[in-house]
């Protein structure tokens, strides 16, 4: 989880189970996506100062998920508001 107190929507879970199957890994792989799509922008989250200097950052699974293109995907405008490929809206259909 990332965040607290009013930045519950960018919480991510997916399970703890130590499966080694491909549903599992599956789902390990794109929690870590979504948590990387989702994180906060500022890096005051991942960074903590002491007397005007750096003294601790704290490093996140963004490694993990480079090869995803997270970022470029994120800021790609499809003009339509998601980012992806298929052209009906996830929740709401094609109303």
């Amino acid at each position: 989880t990332v965040g607290a107190c009013g930045d519950v929507s960018r919480n991510v879970m997916t399970t703890p189970a130590p499966f080694d199957t491909p549903a599992y890994n599956y789902a390990r792989e794109y929690s870590k996506v979504f948590a990387q799509l989702f994180r906060p922008m500022s890096p005051a989250f991942s960074e903590i100062w002491l007397d005007g200097e750096k003294a601790a950052s704290i490093e996140t699974w963004a490694k993990e998920v480079e090869h995803h293109n997270v970022d470029e995907a994120m800021l790609y405008d499809s003009g339509r508001g998601i980012i992806l490929e298929d052209k009906t809206e996830p929740l709401y259909g094609s109303q």
